[in-house]
């Protein structure tokens, strides 16, 4: 296991803790749920020395242009949708940078 899979493991666990006593009801508190465990995600991940590739926004963003067009939705939200379901991606992917670089980097 690398050191961005055992943090990441590590990291997806306390948001998943942050979240635990919401249950959400209507529609705005599902997402809600989603934007806090992203946003405990990134911050975890921050204090252990990870951050945002920008080799995968770069990948991203022509990808979320498409979407958004396609899907008739902004291309902040389809950026975002695509941000929040690769931050959760922690091994290598063939033909796709992952979101985490170490910020060594």
């Amino acid at each position: 296991m690398t050191q961005l899979e055992h943090m990441g493991d590590e990291c997806v666990g306390i948001s998943e803790k942050a979240v635990i006593g919401m249950t959400p009801v209507v529609e705005f508190q599902k997402l809600e749920l989603l934007s806090r465990k992203a946003n405990v995600l990134k911050n975890c991940m921050a204090d252990r020395g990870f951050r945002e590739d920008p080799a995968w926004r770069k990948y991203a963003e022509p990808l979320a242009r498409v979407s958004a067009s396609q899907q008739h939705i902004s291309f902040d939200e389809a950026i975002e949708t695509m941000r929040k379901s690769d931050m959760l991606l922690f091994k290598k992917q063939v033909q796709r940078p992952l979101y985490w670089i170490s910020a060594k980097n």
